[in-house]
């Protein structure tokens, strides 16, 4: 657990953070002293997060917590409204929030991983949500000298047969950090995108963790970070240039 308090009285947004990385992240920032406003799509499992951060004691003042699902538009809308009506400006925006599939739909062999209904779905969540939170949101962290962290996967560089759209859209999310680092760049706002990969197969013969992942995430968002604009940075153990033979390629991403 860190000591520092890197994030005293900046706001952030996670995105997708009511379990797992997401939630990791938010009590990483509350911890160094930040408001979070934390966001998922099952009210159990939010409710999960901010009774965690109570007992870091991060009490309501500084917890906004929103439920909804990214596919609809104006769930994106109502995160930036609420974040303005309680905190009244943003800080960081950190777009974790992604899905790998379509509920219903699975990424075995057969299934319709890769149908179109499937790459509709993943479209509004993974890029068109990221899209509308960063257009609604850089106005606000270009007066703050703020930053954003897009969360994208090693995937993206050695796609995956079995999800071919998840892996090109996180390509596209790639592609988009740069674009955008190139627009608001020049106007103080550092745009950064993390690709993680925390499965098995990598260089280093493990899983990585939410934890390791979260301390590069903070590290983004930091004033340690302040000369790194328009970076990919990848966080796998080497997965991306570890070839994935093609019998356990399924079975990586199931996991």
């Amino acid at each position: 657990m860190s000591s520092l308090k890197r994030f005293v009285d900046r706001v952030i947004i996670i995105t997708g953070s009511s379990a797992g990385i997401g939630r990791q992240t938010a009590l990483e920032f509350a911890r160094e002293g930040a408001s979070v406003v934390i966001h998922g799509q099952c009210r159990e499992r939010l409710n999960e997060t901010e009774k965690l951060l109570n007992e870091e004691g991060i009490g309501p003042k500084r917890i906004l917590s929103i439920l909804g699902q990214l596919e609809r538009e104006e769930v994106s809308k109502q995160i930036l409204d609420q974040t303005l009506d309680k905190f009244g400006k943003i800080d960081v925006l950190v777009n974790n929030a992604a899905a790998g599939c379509k509920p219903g739909i699975t990424f075995k062999a057969g299934s319709d991983a890769n149908s179109l209904a499937n790459l509709d779905y993943l479209f509004a969540v993974n890029l068109r949500s990221v899209v509308q939170l960063l257009e609604g949101a850089l106005p606000y962290l270009e007066l703050t000298k703020g930053n954003v962290v897009n969360i994208s996967t090693s995937g993206a560089l050695r796609p995956l047969r079995s999800a071919a759209f998840y892996c090109a859209l996180k390509s596209a999310l790639n592609s988009l950090t740069e674009s955008y680092a190139q627009i608001w760049g020049p106007k103080g706002v550092r745009i950064n995108c993390h690709k993680k990969w925390v499965e098995s197969a990598t260089l280093m013969g493990r899983y990585g963790n939410v934890e390791e992942v979260a301390d590069v995430i903070k590290f983004l968002a930091s004033k340690e970070a302040s000369f790194v604009c328009g970076a990919n940075w990848l966080v796998d153990a080497g997965m991306a240039i570890k070839a994935i033979p093609v019998d356990i390629s399924g079975e990586i991403i199931e996991k």
